[in-house]
């Protein structure tokens, strides 16, 4: 999907992740659709699924074959190329509609279409050093990540939908129905059904819903009555002199989320919201976000002797789990230099989970040596792999990743490790003096210190950035692998400093972590 470039319409009601493969069953309108309605300037944008309502549940010979070729394409592939969108294998999706084909109606009026064209789902698989995992979403800076599975497929398949462009005969701010015809004897229609104008930006589609309502009560509730335990890291990076980027991480347990069994699908409803205050009190930033989720599982699955085999309703709830229910949020702010509050609900329709810290952003000129704060990660993948196959979907267009020396490195929302994980630091040194002066050498130092004893377990000393430098750029993307194996059980802080040949040394950043 292109960027979205000014306020988004909202939904009544929340959107459906479809992540199985090969044959997705689809709902006919009356369900919700496969992404938000969005407007793009003065258009508005429906996707919309088509499917053979005569073939919606059952597997193919075909497709089973089709999502097999692309299963072993994807297992031969080596880790630094893991650049792979496979064809589309739904035998059950009617592809090449023509825009006069479609209709759309608005509040009952059939509207005139400017154009209709074709969008893979934005989500992707996602290989890293923890296994894999589906990754989806349906804001430009937000992304969900379902659970690992060490040595799983993804079903990659990425399924595609039709999104069809218009502008409102009669354009109004209010509430809208909407609906969406197809000539063709053979279709069914998965598409949202209404939307509504909103004054809040592309990253907050829950406002103005039911569902956006109740988190929003349950954002102003004490952290006491949380159901749900959540996990945050936040962290800045000058991405800009004015205005420095702000990533946050929220960890979920997927388990605790509730979820139901309606008419032979597994259901939950998931989301996200977060607002951002002022020291005085004033609400400065809104987000929000949607997970979903239905299980779009077909009934019957392929045993190992090539028979068909009935689905019970519990064999897809635990797919359903491990698939589809979110672990995981991330998304991006910009805030100007500041302190702030963030306070951030995660809900699943029926208890909530509720995190808050402080946020202090410092004001950055950028011709100062500086230094951002400190992401602590647990999860690496290859950067030439995972980009592009992220753009091939359009997952979360306008998330800026965290790359140094060829990896991209996730943040985690849980710094609590085990002595047996991956334990790696994040951060980014800016001089100016590496493009106007490029003779300029660079050295940083990092310290883990017990919080506990005081006591100093690491101490690299100054040491050359070199390694991280990236000819003709002033920001130098550092990361650096702890290993947690040689901590004691215990809480720990790790100390940054970088110093450089003109004399010139930035403050000390810090980050805690704990292992266990």
């Amino acid at each position: 999907m292109r960027p979205v470039t000014s306020a988004l319409v909202t939904l009544s009601a929340l959107c459906a992740t479809v992540l199985f493969s090969p044959a997705t069953f689809a709902l006919p309108q009356g369900g919700s659709g496969p992404a938000p309605i969005r407007v793009e300037s003065n258009l508005i944008v429906v996707p919309a699924g088509v499917y053979d309502k005569g073939h919606l549940r059952i597997f193919t010979a075909g497709e089973m074959a089709c999502d097999q070729a692309a299963m072993n394409a994807f297992r031969a592939l080596p880790p630094t190329e893991r650049h792979f969108l496979p064809k589309n294998c739904e035998e059950n999706t009617i592809s090449g509609l023509s825009a006069g084909q479609f209709h759309i109606f608005e509040d009952g009026i059939e509207q005139k279409i400017e154009s209709v064209v074709t969008e893979p789902r934005p989500y992707a698989c996602v290989r890293d050093n923890l296994g894999r995992h589906v990754e989806w979403s349906f804001t430009s800076r937000g992304k969900w990540s379902a659970p690992d599975r060490i040595g799983w497929w993804c079903g990659l398949n990425p399924g595609y939908f039709y999104s069809i462009r218009y502008a409102p005969a009669k354009p109004d701010r209010g509430c809208h129905k909407v609906a969406v015809k197809v000539d063709h004897r053979r279709a069914a229609v998965f598409a949202n059904e209404s939307y509504c104008y909103s004054s809040n930006p592309a990253s907050d589609p829950l406002t103005g819903t039911k569902f956006g309502q109740q988190a929003e009560g349950d954002l102003a509730r004490s952290a006491e009555e949380s159901k749900i335990s959540l996990s945050l890291q936040t962290t800045f990076f000058f991405a800009q002199a004015n205005t420095p980027r702000v990533d946050i991480a929220v960890e979920i347990p997927g388990n605790r989320l509730k979820r139901e069994w309606q008419d032979g699908r597994a259901v939950s409803s998931v989301g996200a919201l977060g607002l951002v205050y002022r020291a005085d009190g004033a609400a400065v930033v809104r987000f929000s976000d949607l997970a979903c989720c239905f299980s779009a599982v077909d009934p019957f699955i392929q045993s190992s002797n090539g028979d068909l085999d009935e689905l019970t309703a519990e064999s897809v709830e635990s797919r359903f789990d491990r698939e589809n229910l979110p672990t995981r949020y991330e998304t991006q702010l910009d805030l100007p230099a500041g302190q702030y509050d963030l306070q951030i609900v995660v809900s699943d329709g029926s208890k909530f989970g509720r995190v808050e810290t402080p946020l202090t952003i410092e004001r950055h000129d950028e011709n100062q040596f500086a230094l951002s704060s400190i992401a602590l990660c647990k999860r690496v993948t290859y950067a030439s792999a995972a980009i592009p196959e992220a753009a091939d979907v359009n997952l979360a267009p306008q998330y800026i990743p965290l790359i140094s020396k060829g990896l991209e490195f996730t943040p985690t929302g849980d710094t609590t490790f085990g002595r047996q994980d991956s334990l790696f630091a994040y951060y980014e040194i800016y001089d100016p003096l590496l493009t106007s002066a490029p003779g300029t050498a660079v050295q940083t130092r990092m310290r883990i210190i017990n919080t506990i004893t005081g006591a100093l377990e690491t101490d690299t000393g100054l040491r050359s950035a070199a390694d991280w430098m990236e000819a003709g750029k002033s920001v130098i993307p550092v990361s650096e692998q702890v290993a947690a194996a040689k901590l004691a059980k215990g809480s720990y802080r790790i100390e940054v400093q970088a110093s450089d040949s003109a004399g010139r040394s930035t403050a000390w950043r810090t980050a805690t972590f704990t292992v266990e």
